[in-house]
């Protein structure tokens, strides 16, 4: 199972969904695009959604539900949590920290060795 809701307004719906499908015993795949790149050092969660054009380099840790879009960039050396919609465009400095249930809007530019504590919005 995927789940693919990546409003910025249905984020907590998202979340619940997962829960509730991950309690029933549900497995869940990434929905990783062709044309995105992920280093192999990478280490990945589930139900991730990852879009066209998105890099996630070396030694990130993604956790788990998160929605990021088309052309985001995620330097090396991140930690990104769970439940996030990374938006199209972003871009994730090296040795950031984006805890969970965060909003980066389309463009943001977080700056290397950064931490966008949980629920934020940029």
């Amino acid at each position: 199972v995927v789940i693919s809701i990546a409003a910025s307004n249905l984020m907590k719906q998202r979340e619940q969904l997962f829960h509730k499908l991950e309690s029933e015993g549900f497995s869940f795949a990434n929905a990783i695009h062709p044309m995105s790149y992920i280093s192999p050092s990478v280490e990945m969660g589930v139900n991730n959604v990852i879009s066209p054009g998105s890099v996630i380099e070396a030694g990130t840790k993604v956790g788990d539900n998160n929605r990021i879009c088309i052309n985001a960039s995620i330097d090396h050396d991140c930690n990104i949590g769970n439940t996030n919609l990374i938006g199209a465009h972003a871009y994730i400095g090296s040795c950031s920290i984006v805890e969970n249930n965060c909003i980066l809007e389309p463009f943001s530019n977080i700056r290397p060795f950064s931490k966008i504590t949980s629920s934020a919005t940029t």
